[in-house]
């Protein structure tokens, strides 16, 4: 039995789909039970009440257990859903629980860029969960996804959108490049971090190692327009300092060329994340992930391939889900 937490968000679905679809038998560690029985008509996957913050309701999920598959995290903090509760203390329990019910394998989802001295709290926690990973008793994998997408997701769906009516009407068609779009990121696809997570599952030469799970590198820019030309738009791309973008928008909204991608410097896009951040309602950016957008993802591919035989295709590639 795989004990699969955060098996309800959009990574877990994946990976309870590829294990049930591989003959494992998948449990499925769920707050809410209810909103959990979807996936188990669909997988047919077990559900059991749980939640990582409250170790008493772990031993009863962690029963009869071979393997954990620890998927838990989150983007955006809310209410007492810090990143080091959620990472951190999470982590922590889940470990303890694992330990405590004699299961040795265990794998933790961590990401890109991970490290102790990272400048976002996100990078730095998810450091601190993997810390309670490697010290541990347990037979452990580390695996770090760069951005993931699919179908569904909260990163290529989110830019889709924006660049549908009505929003498109609303920003005359603009879409702002923080740091000028220069910032190069390696997206992977979310089928190749559930094929990751299962491969990994039963190799023995997965055992103790960390991957990153990586696709080619893109600039941010060149993403936005991919994204664009999937959905059979025709973007543009000023270079012009910013007060001069509102007098381009006109004209290029009425020859039909959207979005039109405008070059923002850090320092303001920081600004506006604060303001986001602490009076938006709708949780939709904040500084932290302005901090991760300054630094260039370099992770390496080629273990992941090696090991586990994990391909990620070329973005452009990736998001042809967007043209259907």
């Amino acid at each position: 039995m795989i004990l699969v937490t955060g098996g309800t968000g959009f990574v877990g679905r994946h990976v309870v789909a590829e294990l049930c679809k591989r003959g494992h038998d998948v449990r499925v560690l769920a707050r809410k039970p209810a909103k959990a029985k979807p996936l188990q008509e669909l997988t047919g996957c077990e559900i059991a009440y749980g939640d990582v913050l409250k170790p008493e309701t772990l031993p009863a999920a962690c029963q009869n257990v071979t393997a954990i598959i620890h998927l838990v995290g989150i983007i955006f903090e809310i209410g007492d859903a810090t990143y080091e509760r959620i990472h951190v203390e999470g982590t922590r329990n889940m470990v303890q629980a694992a330990e405590a019910a004699g299961i040795k394998r265990f794998l933790q989802m961590s990401a890109i860029g991970t490290r102790p001295l990272a400048p976002s709290r996100y990078h730095q926690t998810k450091w601190l969960a993997e810390d309670f990973v490697r010290e541990s008793d347990l037979d452990w994998t580390v695996l770090r996804p760069s951005v993931i997408y699919g179908r569904q997701d909260q990163f290529v769906r989110a830019f889709s959108m924006l660049m549908d009516f009505p929003f498109s009407l609303a920003s005359f068609g603009a879409l702002p490049l923080p740091y000028k779009g220069k910032s190069l990121m390696q997206p992977v696809t979310v089928t190749a971090v559930a094929e990751a997570f299962v491969n990994a599952l039963t190799r023995q030469s997965a055992v103790s190692k960390t991957y990153e799970l990586c696709g080619p590198q893109i600039s941010m820019a060149d993403m936005l327009a991919a994204i664009a030309e999937a959905k059979g738009l025709k973007p543009v791309q000023l270079d012009v300092n910013l007060p001069a973008v509102p007098f381009f928008l006109p004209y290029y909204f009425l020859k039909r060329q959207q979005p039109v991608l405008f070059q923002v410097p850090g320092e303001i896009m920081r600004i506006a994340a604060w303001m986001v951040e602490h009076f938006s309602p709708v949780a939709v950016m904040n500084t932290d992930q302005m901090l991760m957008l300054q630094e260039d993802q370099n992770g390496d591919p080629t273990p992941a391939a090696e090991d586990l035989g994990i391909n990620v295709p070329d973005f452009r590639n990736g998001i042809e889900f967007l043209q259907s």
